[in-house]
């Protein structure tokens, strides 16, 4: 799991909530790098008509919308 700058800020605002490092990678791999079946359809789909740089990007694109989700949630939850 290569961690962009947004995976450690959200770590960071993890342990501000109390976890633990490895607590907090272990959330973060859950909630922004599992995919879901319905997902990985999608992605196999979109593959499939565009290649596989195609299939790449989405899923890059998938992953950056959740980091900053659950940025913005965590942030909000620290108000």
């Amino acid at each position: 799991m290569a961690q962009s700058r947004l995976d450690a800020e959200i770590i960071r605002l993890l342990q501000n909530q109390g976890l633990i490092k490895r607590e907090a990678q272990r959330y973060l791999k859950q909630h922004v790098y599992t995919l879901h079946a319905d997902e990985v359809a999608k992605i196999k789909k979109y593959a499939t008509h565009f290649g596989i740089q195609a299939k790449q990007t989405l899923i890059d694109e998938i992953l950056e919308l959740r980091r900053e989700q659950l940025r913005a949630q965590l942030l909000t939850n620290a108000r």
